[in-house]
């Protein structure tokens, strides 16, 4: 980009609102793959209009570059389960991202967690060796990088240098590295989440995550043999387990390289589809109702699209 347009913002920036636009629409696959058309739509639409992703798309930062490999990683890894060719377009995504940022490699615990829980049978495959294979060839850049600079001067690049307790005299300064105390970190965490979102999108967020669970637990609890109770829930969880995992493994990375602004911007789309599930959720409810209920849901919609539209211009465009 910069050495087509020269060295500027526009040139900075460019990449990051092609990626931050691909985005939206591998949310739609993501989602559309693990529930359905209307789940992608809906969380596509959530992502294509919220604050946090617009405010990173817009800038020259790696975030929206990490946001795009984190979800291509995870649905090429959701088509590798049915069909082990995509282990190799898994591997590439991992390798691809890693150059882009570190903050990638977030996507090997996230798999090797949910393989080792739902999917042993595929470490048996030779296909996903050698994505592993795939995944080292195209990060070695940065692998020989670090290898060679650290036998020139003792000490590796200055992320690597960080994580490994290297301390040298070149970065005395390291900024973005003042994250605090581990608690630092956890008190930081809710105040510059809702810094970084409208009221709006978090409180969906909120009522999704806490009326979905209320729901299910009030349905499914008296009705039934707490043992059959049991496997039911386990069922649930497996059938969120992916969107779990990588909700999961994202708050434990923020935990390690602490919550900033930008960083933050990484659980934006995985939010967008735990909002966009409690609406449908909502929608079902409605509809059960009356048919004058689902047409007050579409209205709701209408207004929530209106707000979030409105914040955003307000907040990212306007000022």
């Amino acid at each position: 980009s910069i050495g087509i347009f020269g060295e500027n913002n526009f040139a900075m920036r460019f990449p990051s609102a092609l990626f931050g636009i691909a985005s939206v629409y591998l949310l739609y696959l993501l989602a559309r793959r693990l529930y359905s058309e209307r789940v992608g739509l809906l969380a596509a639409a959530l992502l294509a209009v919220t604050l946090n992703h617009n405010y990173i798309s817009r800038l020259g930062m790696q975030e929206a570059y990490v946001i795009f490999f984190l979800l291509l990683g995870v649905f090429l890894f959701l088509r590798a389960l049915d069909d082990s060719r995509y282990w190799l377009a898994v591997g590439a995504a991992l390798g691809f991202g890693f150059l882009a940022k570190y903050n990638v490699a977030i996507l090997a615990p996230i798999f090797l967690t949910h393989l080792a829980l739902f999917r042993r049978d595929c470490f048996k495959k030779k296909e996903l060796w050698l994505g592993v294979l795939v995944a080292l060839v195209f990060a070695s850049p940065v692998i020989v990088y670090n290898a060679m600079l650290y036998r020139a001067v003792r000490h590796f690049d200055f992320q690597f240098s960080y994580i490994f307790g290297q301390h040298p005299d070149v970065w005395k300064v390291m900024p973005g590295k003042e994250i605090g105390s581990v608690a630092e970190r956890i008190d930081n965490f809710m105040p510059r989440l809702v810094a970084t979102q409208s009221w709006l999108f978090l409180l969906l967020v909120y009522i999704s995550i806490t009326g979905g669970a209320i729901r299910w637990i009030v349905a499914k609890l008296p009705k039934a043999d707490p043992r059959l109770w049991a496997v039911r829930f386990l069922a649930v969880l497996r059938q969120h387990a992916v969107l779990i995992l990588c909700i999961v493994w994202l708050l434990i990375l923020l935990l390690k390289i602490g919550p900033a602004y930008r960083f933050l911007t990484m659980l934006t789309p995985f939010l967008a589809l735990v909002a966009a599930l409690g609406l449908l959720e909502v929608e079902s409810v409605m509809r059960q109702a009356s048919d004058g209920r689902a047409r007050l849901w579409i209205s709701g919609l209408i207004l929530i699209f209106t707000f979030e539209i409105f914040y955003t211009v307000n907040n990212v465009i306007a000022y």
